[in-house]
């Protein structure tokens, strides 16, 4: 088996940043939904602005979640393919890890909302927005902790973002014999691997064809008021079998990467700005075909709502997928410096608690207006970069007394017992 030399081990870290990237694009887009669930002066401006490409930008940059999903996936491959090689691999340990590192901040969060959310603040819409989250999170606090929210009382899930934790932990258990599968035996691993992707792929395809669902989940205003009342939000959106394919990408991509991209194989200035280019390309496609979905005059199709539930997310997955080869094995001196900068890269680290945390602010917005707010581009973003400062230094709060030390203490405590055997 190949090892990744340090070269190339340092530049998957860019992972950090771009992980803290996209979570800045996710603060925009929940500003965005969050202002259009508002009271508006100007409804009919944004009504009119559904089918154009400025507000598809911002109702289309729930893709961007699944890079997350696709980063994950690389990382457990990364780690685990680590640990295999060092022949230290311990299962237990490994899913206990993974656990203390996503449950301390997650309790504390359920805490909040369950009990001093709702008495920090008020105004004439804080019951309407504040009131329900507490009291979905006092009723359904324990599918967050079992990560079974989005299959048990999903239409009550406590924390609406929580949905990717429970998926995300599903595919990580999955991600654990199927990695080993390629470390043993790759070429069946290989071919499990396939299966599970294109399995993944079918699976939204046929749920959206057979039950003759809309292709993708239309952020109208009746959507933004409330989310998990929608039924293809329910059914397709966050649950773990319509979700995968992203993960399982990024879970090849890992191997691709630690197993045969060893780093001695590297791709000149010239390849790397043409791929990039083509990435753009292909992302951008991506994202824009579904706004055909948004045209109210355009007869529906079941084959080719399920084609496009089954396939944008594998397709977007491949784009950020090439990305990723070309910034870690190609040239692109400008990308690579900015995403290697110890400023990102220490932010990546405060990404999983920016994700818990930013939606309190802007609950906190909506729930606290006393006037009707106005719609517009310049005010989403001005409103997000608050959101996005907020949120990095509430998060640095839950990282410095919660999230750092408990992973911290949980990889002592399973050290010392790894010691302890060895000896």
């Amino acid at each position: 088996m190949a090892y990744l030399n340090q070269d190339l081990s340092n530049r998957v870290d860019i992972l950090r940043s771009m992980r803290f990237m996209c979570t800045c694009i996710v603060v925009l887009y929940h500003r965005a939904a969050n202002l259009g669930a508002s009271p508006l002066w100007n409804l009919e401006f944004l009504e009119k602005e559904f089918q154009t490409v400025r507000l598809a930008l911002m109702h289309r940059g729930e893709t961007v979640i699944d890079n997350f999903f696709l980063i994950s996936g690389f990382v457990v491959a990364y780690i685990l393919l680590q640990e295999l090689h060092r022949k230290r691999f311990n299962p237990l340990n490994f899913i206990l890890s993974r656990i203390m590192r996503v449950l301390p901040a997650l309790l504390v969060m359920i805490f909040f909302y369950a009990t001093l959310f709702y008495k920090l603040g008020s105004g004439p819409r804080w019951d309407i927005v504040v009131g329900p989250e507490r009291d979905y999170c006092q009723k359904n606090w324990w599918t967050n902790l079992l990560f079974i929210n989005n299959y048990v009382n999903d239409e009550r899930m406590c924390l609406l973002q929580s949905y990717f934790l429970a998926c995300d932990m599903h595919f990580f258990i999955i991600a654990i014999p199927v990695v080993i599968l390629l470390s043993k035996r790759p070429s069946i691993g290989a071919a499990v691997l396939g299966g599970i992707i294109l399995v993944s792929i079918i699976i939204p395809f046929l749920v959206t064809y057979l039950d003759h669902k809309p292709a993708l989940v239309n952020f109208y205003i009746d959507f933004l008021l409330a989310p998990r009342g929608n039924d293809v939000y329910q059914s397709v959106y966050i649950k773990s079998h319509t979700r995968a394919s992203p993960y399982f990408v990024g879970l090849a991509l890992g191997y691709l990467l630690y197993n045969h991209l060893n780093g001695k194989q590297k791709i000149g200035m010239v390849p790397s700005v043409v791929l990039c280019g083509c990435v753009v390309c292909l992302l951008y496609g991506t994202m824009m075909s579904g706004i055909v979905f948004y045209d109210p005059t355009r007869p529906y199709n079941p084959l080719e709502a399920g084609f496009f539930a089954g396939m944008h997310r594998f397709v977007w997955s491949l784009g950020i997928s090439i990305f990723i080869v070309v910034i870690t094995l190609g040239k692109l001196p400008v990308i690579s410096s900015l995403l290697s900068s110890k400023l990102l890269l220490s932010l990546g680290s405060l990404s999983y608690c920016m994700f818990l945390i930013h939606p309190v602010f802007l609950y906190w917005s909506n729930g606290g207006l006393h006037h009707p707010e106005y719609f517009s581009y310049s005010r989403i973003v001005v409103l997000a970069a608050g959101d996005i400062v907020l949120s990095i230094f509430a998060s640095l709060f839950l990282y410095l007394t919660i999230e750092a030390p408990c992973s911290h203490m949980t990889r002592k405590i399973l050290s010392k017992k790894v010691a302890t055997k060895q000896e």
